[in-house]
């Protein structure tokens, strides 16, 4: 295995670095304001900085008359409307044709980083050799509601445990949309697709396939908001698995081809991509089974067959209890304890909920349907 070196010492900064901002801002008008501030008033910057703030709207908003004097006031932050966009990479496309810095940091609307130094913390990886630094995410309004909280627990496991293991067995990295810092250079060539779902994980595999490095350190946090009903996260999730399946058919034979990724590297992509999608329609036949014998009133699982499901769901509750006391060890951030027990009960049905998004999101791929569906947010309450 590889095991990753980590960077210690004193992390300096680069020249210049470029913050682009990505936004949709009929649905984050909000917290726009908030996020800006934070990047303006809480981080650590070289001298020479920029913050880019790149938003489409269909209509002219109050919230742009606010972010156009915040521009007067702060030198270094650049309003950025992208006119005729209709999505995130249009809108980080023309901002990342505009950046000037050594490095650039991507960013959702939402994520707002805990780190003041997050950015000499990314740029020690870089001038090491890594292309992309990708931080971990954490959400901060996991008090809001049930769904909040399970994704709150949901992202204390795969950022704080699974891509960190991913990074130190296969010195690779998922680059997850936001909370990202890069090496000026790559960003400039790699870009992003506007026609892809997940157009992240398109260019994690664009990356990956054509020799440039990732990593992911998760001592480098942003926090972001979660959603907050059953619905937006449905639409999110359903995006989410619908681009995953997309990038998994086109470009699961690259990855086996590329002459950038070894042998070890090659199986956990295959992991990674076409097992995932294989567990979507597998996953819930020994649920079914266990539900339907007794619906019909006879036998229908064989003793040995029994004894198979049985054992998968031991195994399921101890490997669930594990990652939860491993997920908070890691924790980035304080919570109630009871919310990893929520997280414990709930988490076959939150599991079985998420297959079954999947497998509409399969439909939906199978019958052509493409559109970008945007996840909305909770309205802001005065």
């Amino acid at each position: 295995f590889h095991l990753k070196k980590r960077i210690h010492g004193n992390y300096r900064l680069p020249k210049k670095i470029s913050v682009i901002i990505a936004a949709y801002l009929p649905n984050e008008k909000d917290l726009i304001v908030d996020t800006i501030k934070h990047f303006l008033l809480n981080l650590k910057y070289p001298s020479d900085y920029e913050i880019i703030l790149a938003y489409n709207t269909p209509k002219r908003l109050r919230v742009e008359s606010e972010l156009e004097a915040m521009s007067q006031q702060f030198p270094h932050l650049k309003i950025l409307k992208v006119e005729g966009s209709t999505s995130k990479a249009s809108n980080q496309n023309t901002a990342i044709n505009l950046a000037s810095g050594e490095m650039i940091a991507l960013f959702d609307a939402d994520h707002r980083p805990s780190n003041e130094d997050c950015f000499a913390r990314a740029w020690h990886w870089i001038a090491n050799g890594y292309d992309v630094v990708q931080g971990r995410c954490a959400i901060r309004n996991y008090k809001d509601s049930l769904i909040a909280s399970l994704v709150a627990v949901e992202f204390e496991i795969i950022y704080g445990l699974c891509h960190e293991a991913r990074s130190i067995f296969t010195n690779t990295a998922i680059f997850g949309g936001s909370n990202a810092y890069w090496r000026a250079d790559t960003l400039k060539v790699v870009k992003f697709n506007k026609n892809k779902l997940t157009e992240d994980i398109d260019a994690t595999l664009r990356l990956i396939t054509n020799g440039y490095k990732l990593v992911h350190d998760r001592t480098i946090v942003a926090t972001e908001e979660a959603p907050t009903t059953l619905k937006s996260l449905w639409r999110q999730r359903k995006r989410w698995s619908q681009g995953w399946l997309e990038c998994t058919l086109g470009y699961q034979e690259k990855v086996f081809k590329s002459k950038h990724l070894n042998w070890w590297q090659k199986l956990h992509w295959f992991y990674t991509l076409s097992y995932r999608e294989l567990f979507v329609p597998i996953s819930l036949q020994p649920l079914g089974l266990m539900i339907l014998q007794p619906l019909i009133g006879r036998e229908i699982i064989s003793d040995d067959a029994q004894f198979f499901l049985d054992f998968t769901f031991a195994y399921t509750i101890i490997t669930n209890w594990i990652t939860l006391v491993g997920a908070m060890v890691v924790k980035s951030q304080r919570y109630d304890l009871k919310i990893f027990l929520i997280y414990f009960i709930a988490n076959i049905p939150y599991t079985i909920c998420k297959v079954i998004i999947s497998l509409v999101a399969w439909y939906d791929h199978i019958a052509g349907e493409t559109s970008w569906v945007v996840t909305p947010r909770a309205e802001k309450k005065i």
